[in-house]
This record gives structure tokens, sequence and C-alpha cells, in this order.
């Protein structure tokens, strides 16, 4: 009955907000029940609207005002995002009424990117809608693993059982597994190597089929086919894997069965570069993900280089269609120096408040020694 009532308080309020959110979830659902044509020309329709728009109202790119093809336009990194700072931004929209999200960056360079709102209730229907593709409904009760901190009203709001990984030793694996078998058929969100560690104790513990889940979505890591199988075998249940950025929203998902990306076209355009040079990749090859966001008009992520890497699938006149995201945002393990694991996201969770950090790099050198390597803005201060 309460999963009901959250449902209905989330849509009515919603709807008080102008139903912002139900738009986009119902425009990414009726896109995907179009054929490839009629996708197409949508995609078309609003990439060429969005490169107008751009070229109209931001500095940065006022100097293409005459180019008109897409793949004329440049590659952006991180650091591009950094220098360009407000030349990036919308003359159209107000800068104080945007929203700041923040990431302190995959590969250890910070970037902040302002949103509209319109972007950021796209980017909550994809998560919405995506996750229902796997069988979780919003008001669903679900188990997060995540650093994150949530106040015991957003956790009851949200119906959330919160695991947080940030020490990985074996008392916190029996005591996770309790907090799974008590809650029962619920979807588990959480870190590929996080759940790989928990099914590798379980299955060691003879545990495979002491726990009732609905289903598993992994996020933030790539998923293998070595990890995805150990996590099967112990939690007996369907594993699906999202690839998304906190700087654009859900890029692709996986059906619970093969380990293929699905391309989120309803909301971006994807690329697959070549290392060495902005020229596409053939099917199967690997390259460089590059994402335009079709709805990031406030601060625009035109061929956006992610940092990430895949092996190119399936592709058509618009972009990537299926991609195997095998690499990119790889994790190695950091231990204390008692021996015990901790999770990666305790350095991540940390290094995003830092201001005027232009990249890090943090290094393990040996049991109880660490490194912090920062590049830092003339203006920095310890």
């Amino acid at each position: 009955m309460f999963n009901s009532i959250r449902k209905i308080l989330f849509y009515g309020n919603d709807i008080l907000k102008g139903k912002s959110i139900g738009y986009h979830l119902n425009d990414i659902s009726q896109i995907y029940k179009r054929n490839s044509n009629e996708k197409g020309e949508i995609t078309f329709r609003r990439l060429n609207h969005l490169l107008h728009h751009v070229k109209e109202t931001t500095s940065f790119y006022k100097k293409y005002l005459d180019v008109d093809t897409f793949t004329d336009f440049p590659v952006i990194k991180k650091e591009h995002i950094q220098n360009a700072g407000l030349d990036l931004l919308s003359s159209k929209y107000v800068f104080s009424k945007l929203i700041k999200r923040k990431t302190s960056g995959s590969y250890g360079t910070p970037v902040t990117i302002h949103f509209s709102k319109t972007k950021m209730a796209r980017q909550q229907a994809e998560l919405i809608y995506y996750n229902n593709l796997a069988g979780l409904d919003i008001g669903d009760r679900y188990i997060n693993i995540t650093t994150n901190k949530k106040s015991k009203l957003e956790k009851f709001i949200k119906n959330v059982v919160i695991l947080d990984p940030t020490i990985l030793n074996e008392r916190w694996l029996y005591e996770s597994i309790e907090i799974i078998q008590r809650n029962k058929n619920v979807f588990i969100i959480g870190f590929p190597s996080v759940l790989y560690a928990i099914a590798q104790f379980m299955i060691g513990n003879r545990l495979p089929g002491k726990v009732s889940i609905r289903g598993i979505i992994t996020i933030a890591e790539p998923l293998d086919t070595k990890i995805k199988n150990s996590i099967e075998e112990a939690f007996r249940c369907p594993v699906f894997n999202r690839y998304a950025t906190m700087e654009t929203g859900v890029l692709g998902f996986s059906d619970g069965i093969k380990e293929n990306l699905n391309i989120n076209q309803a909301s971006y355009v994807i690329e697959v570069l070549d290392f060495d040079s902005d020229r596409s990749v053939e099917e199967g090859e690997q390259g460089r993900i590059v994402v335009t966001d079709l709805f990031s008009y406030a601060m625009p992520l035109i061929r956006y280089d992610t940092g990430d890497t895949a092996k190119l699938e399936v592709t058509d006149d618009i972009g990537a269609v299926k991609i195997s995201y095998t690499q990119g945002r790889m994790v190695e393990t950091i231990f204390r120096t008692d021996g015990s694991r901790i999770s990666w996201a305790v350095i991540y969770d940390a290094m995003e408040v830092a201001n005027d950090i232009l990249q890090y790099q943090f290094l393990q050198t040996d049991q109880k020694s660490y490194q912090l390597r920062l590049v830092v803005q003339s203006e920095y201060r310890t």
C-alpha cells in the first residue's frame, strides 16, 4: 500500500510542478515505440535545433556559426569545460536559476555542469524509464549500495535501504547479507565491484539461494562476464547494467540477458571515435565514447568525450545503437592500514567537495603509505 502511495505522491507533486517529469517519461516511451526512420528524424530535428541554439546563444560556439555539419564541431573534454567557464553557458538562461551538478570525475578531473529544470526533469525521467524496464517502479523498496548519506526522512520517502561499502571487511559482508535476507523481493542498485565481493563471499559460504532478490542494477563501473556470472550465481536473479554519467544521464542499459548496452537514443547521440583521431570506428572496433546531449540547452555538451571507452557493436546514420562497455572507469581496490578494503567511492566523495582542483590522482604505494597528487588552479589554498 505504501508503495502505491509513494507513487501517487510523486506524480501528484510532478503535476503541481507542471508535469515536467511525466512529459519526458512519455516522450522517451513514445520514441521507443517508433521505427528506426521515425526515431532518426526526431533525433536529427532535435540535434539541428540544439546546434542552432548554441551557435546563437553561447560565446564558445559563436565561432562555429557557419558550421552546419555536426561532425565538424570540436570534441570537448572535461578540461575544455573547465577552461571555457561562462563562455559555455547559454545567454537564454538565468545563471542563478540553473542547477549545479559537480562531479570529481572518473579519472580525477573535476567538472561542474549546469542543468536547466528541463534537463533535470529529463534525467529523472530516464532513470524512471530504465528502472521500469528492469522491473523497478517508483515507490518500490530497493537496496542502494552507496557512500552517499541520506536522512531517515529521505530513506523513508524513497523507500530505500542503504548499504555503505566504505569498509569491505568480513563483518560488513555478513551484516550486508543479513540485511539483504531481511528485505525480500527487492532490487539492489550498486557497484559491480562491491556486488562481486558479496557474491564471492556468498559462494564461498554456500549461501546462493538464501536471499530473495527480484533483480540487480549495476552502476558506475563496467560489468564484465566474470563479475556478472558470479553475481547471478549468488543472487539467482537477472543482472542489468546501467551506463550513466553525472554530467549527462542514462546513456545505455542492458536487457538483463546480454551484456551489450542499448544506447538511449531518445536523449543522446553517441559516437565511438578512434583513440588517436576523431574518426568514427567501424563496428567491432574499440574507441572513445563521445556524447552529444540533446537536452543540454543551458550548458551544451556537444561531442563530449566522457573518458570512457567501448567497442562499437551496432551503428546507424545517427550514431551508436549498441556498444560493449568493456573498459573505462576501471577501479582499483584501496586498503586501510589494517588490510581491510574500502570503497573507491570514499575518495570520490571526499574530492567532490574540494574547490579549485583541476585534476587529482590517489595512489596507495604500500600497506600504510598513500599519495594524493593534485593539479590545482593558481589561487588554490590548502
